[in-house]
């Protein structure tokens, strides 16, 4: 409504005078800091899908979403933690930050291969 397009203009207008004033002090003061860092957090991330991404996988009986990182990803496995899913991977030689559907089927072969 009204209150959040004010809100809105307000906070634009606040990130704008932060980086003004960073280009004519060279620093950030406290107040515009927070702001900027807030909004950072709060904004949310896009995922650039391939065209070879899979949405869910099937591993062990059992169904797997493609957008988590694999690392916790595997702890949908009943009996896998997160402290048996980084050794695994770590052992199969495969980037944790990857997101599970980006795996190849030569990567989920050796971790299926580990786990049994």
């Amino acid at each position: 409504g009204i209150n959040a397009e004010y809100g809105k203009q307000w906070y634009q207008r606040r990130v704008r005078e932060a980086v003004v004033s960073t280009q004519s002090t060279g620093s950030f003061n406290t107040f515009n800091t927070y702001y900027i860092t807030n909004n950072l957090r709060c904004s949310e991330m896009s995922i650039l899908i391939a065209p070879d991404f899979q949405h869910i996988l099937r591993v062990l009986n059992t169904n797997i979403d493609g957008k988590e990182k694999i690392m916790y990803a595997l702890t949908a496995i009943k009996g896998v933690g997160r402290r048996y899913s980084n050794i695994v991977l770590k052992k199969a030689d495969i980037d944790q930050t990857k997101r599970a559907g980006e795996i190849t089927d030569s990567e989920l072969e050796r971790i299926m291969e580990i786990m049994q």
